[in-house]
């Protein structure tokens, strides 16, 4: 049985809160910067005669890598996309500043006004993905010619010819592969392969980039040698009959591909045998139909983003009628420019050349395929009739259901994909340029169903908060943190984490809530602990939800004391994100010292250095979350508070490290029962003023300055 949830309807000023803790911290570092110098020592995985560890010991001399806290450097471990574009700056250009919204944001940034790398390749939502061998070309090629001013090698064909996975590559792609090769700053697999859609690891980033800096290391190019013939025996040569010789005809010249003939419209429509219409069923029961189309003989597929977003399932439908609702894969997607890469596992007999949408002329005659309405592969005949920043406008009409069809042009070449019209607009339609399909990154292998929770993980309210109202304790308010582009808000709650079976309605009769900066206020009937999660309705799809969170409310006249309220505390809030690692909470302690309620945030790690590492490059974060913290500890008692955040350790001889601190002056003392020193070394204390609501922090200074 539900619990009756009320909703107050006035808007209330969000008060912020905090836990006061005792946390033992679970943490593992990206490894790829921090504030040890390891010029002078050996990692404990990496080989003296391995073929990285060169490259490693360079670059972590140079400062552009490290590893991690424990002695390792991770060889074998993936490197992402941003760490890749960080080490390579850093030995290029140099370090950069800490980023606000993503640590190595600044490095990305230097790249982009590098051009080593562009905003469509790199888009945020990939930077911590796994980089492919194949991007990893491209960045190396384009630092080499931008940043090191090396000149690129005009003839590659002979080093193509030796790459025998070469011709699977996108033609973007190709001339970088061929470019790094040339250059000897890669050499490829044994087997002769490249494995451009291989995740780079963290051995071959050090071997690439070593080479990049350092040409003496770069590995000998291979490439297809002309073998010399042999010349033929010396002898006196039979003078020929007197004669009038036969002229020699002039060879026709091999056709270029801007040569290439044109096509009538039959043979452009025999083109639809590669265009496929696409029945889409939706995880809302809908179903829905779009088009697409084949640009490689394995199976991979073009259509529009909007066609496959919400689909739990799709069919293939062939111009022969034939059906294919077997595995499709989601290779790339971009809801900025409605496109999605989709791959099937099977081969075709037709695939459409992709041409180069830049060329496209105003008023070019130009063929849509498509599936208008459902009508199959319906062929249709325009000009460009405009050139606008979305795309091309265009003369055939586009329907419901042409969404994903090919835009040709009369060499039968894709120069873009069909995406809108306009209801009531004759012969007015849209297409997306075919070179923003050649420009996305194709670095995802998703199935339907882990596309679907990826665009609903995109969209979730990142932030979830709850507080209890200060003077009523069974109120309380919630707060979300804003999605753009949302329609609105569904709130959700039950009795545990696994349990939000129950939802939340307004005064309307519905679970559709808008934000507002100071949150919703609501409270309920009968005492207990609630758990809550927010999603966000945005373009008919409901996102994934927020973290839960949990609150525990009373009636009026009760108030927890202090060891309840540790309990509430830890429950609420279980642990802090800190360098992109949960820091897990273990303890909590309150205590009332002299009027004022006293609390403290103890951590144990291994290391004061990597501690000092996490706290000082998340110090934004770490305030806040401890300012939260001793506000709703003093808001609760209505009092004075002051929290500390402590750094905790046991050790066998005497700590001379940490007898000096600018908050504390007792910060280590001999403990004769356990026979060991207790450290307790103090980073950061807030003290808050409950009737000014004003706070103070003071930061430790010693280990802040000798750390960083």
């Amino acid at each position: 049985m539900s619990a009756h949830i009320s909703f107050v309807g006035g808007l209330v000023r969000l008060k912020k809160k905090i836990a006061v803790v005792l946390l033992v911290v679970y943490i593992l570092t990206l490894g790829v910067s921090g504030i040890h110098s390891f010029a002078e020592m050996k990692f404990t995985d990496v080989p003296d005669d391995a073929y990285y560890a060169n490259g490693v010991y360079r670059l972590v001399e140079k400062g552009a890598i490290s590893g991690y806290g424990d002695g390792r450097f991770g060889p074998m471990d993936p490197m992402t996309r941003s760490q890749y574009v960080k080490v390579i700056i850093a030995a290029t250009v140099g370090d950069q500043p800490k980023g606000q919204s993503h640590i190595l944001e600044n490095y990305m940034q230097k790249a982009f006004e590098l051009g080593i790398i562009t905003k469509n390749e790199f888009p945020l939502n990939t930077w911590d993905t796994p980089i492919s061998r194949e991007d990893m070309a491209v960045v190396l090629v384009r630092t080499m010619e931008k940043v090191l001013g090396e000149p690129l090698t005009d003839d590659t064909k002979p080093y193509e010819a030796v790459i025998t996975d070469f011709n699977i590559y996108s033609e973007k792609v190709k001339p970088y592969i061929a470019q790094a090769y040339s250059k000897g700053l890669l050499a490829g697999y044994t087997d002769g392969s490249y494995g451009g859609k291989d995740q780079m690891i963290r051995a071959q980033a050090c071997s690439t980039i070593l080479r990049l800096i350092d040409p003496s290391q770069r590995a000998e190019p291979k490439k297809e040698t002309t073998p010399t013939p042999t010349p033929p025996p010396t002898e006196t040569p039979t003078p020929p009959p007197t004669e009038t010789p036969t002229p020699t005809p002039t060879p026709t010249p091999t056709p270029t591909p801007d040569d290439k003939s044109e096509l009538n419209s039959i043979e452009i429509g025999e083109l639809a045998a590669a265009v496929v219409m696409i029945e889409a069923y939706g995880y809302d029961g809908g179903i829905w139909t779009g088009s697409g189309f084949y640009v490689s003989e394995d199976g991979k597929l073009i259509t529009n983003y909007h066609v496959i977003v919400g689909a739990e399932s799709l069919t293939i439908v062939h111009d022969n009628n034939e059906e294919y609702s077997g595995e499709v894969r989601v290779l790339a997607y971009s809801e900025e420019d409605d496109i999605a890469v989709l791959d099937i596992n099977r081969k075709v007999d037709l695939y459409i050349e992709i041409g180069d949408s830049d060329k496209v002329r105003l008023g070019e005659r130009i063929y849509t395929i498509g599936s208008p309405v459902g009508l199959k592969n319906t062929l249709s005949e325009g000009i460009v009739s405009s050139i606008r920043d979305i795309g091309f406008q265009i003369t055939a009409p586009i329907s419901p259901g042409s969404s994903g069809g090919v835009l040709v042009n009369t060499k039968g070449e894709a120069i873009g994909i069909t995406n809108a019209g306009i209801p009531g607009g004759e012969n007015l339609g849209f297409a997306i340029p075919i070179n923003k399909y050649v420009e996305l990154p194709q670095i995802h292998n998703y199935s339907l169903s882990e596309f679907y929770d990826s665009i609903r993980k995109d969209f979730r309210p990142e932030t979830l908060v709850l507080t209890r109202d200060k003077e009523y304790p069974n109120s309380f308010n919630i707060y979300w943190s804003e999605v753009p582009g949302a329609y609105y808000y569904k709130i959700y709650y039950g009795y545990s984490l696994d349990s939000l079976i129950y939802e939340v309605y307004n005064q309307y009769g519905d679970n559709e809530w808008y934000y507002c900066d100071e949150g919703q206020s609501f409270n309920v009937e009968n005492a207990g602990t609630y758990y809550f999660a927010v999603t966000a309705v945005k373009n008919d799809m409901e996102s994934l939800p927020s973290d839960v969170k949990w609150i525990y409310l009373e009636s009026p006249l009760y108030t927890m004391d202090f060891e309840e309220y540790e309990t509430y505390l830890l429950e609420t809030y279980g642990a802090i994100f800190l360098n992109n690692e949960h820091v897990f909470i273990d303890i909590v302690s309150v205590e009332e010292l002299n009027g004022t309620l006293s609390a403290t945030l103890l951590f144990n790690y291994y290391s004061l250095h990597s501690f000092t590492e996490m706290v000082y490059k998340d110090k934004e974060t770490v305030k806040d979350y401890m300012l939260d913290i001793v506000v709703e500890l003093s808001d609760y008692y209505q009092r004075d508070a002051n929290l500390k955040l402590v750094y905790y350790d046991y050790v066998d001889n005497y700590p001379s490290d940490f007898d000096t601190n600018m908050i504390d002056s007792d910060t280590v003392a001999y403990d004769s029962y356990l026979e060991e020193w207790e450290i307790n070394y103090p980073f950061l204390s807030i003290e808050y003023n409950y009737d000014a609501q004003y706070y103070d922090t003071m930061w430790d200074g010693y280990w802040f300055s000798i750390g960083y």
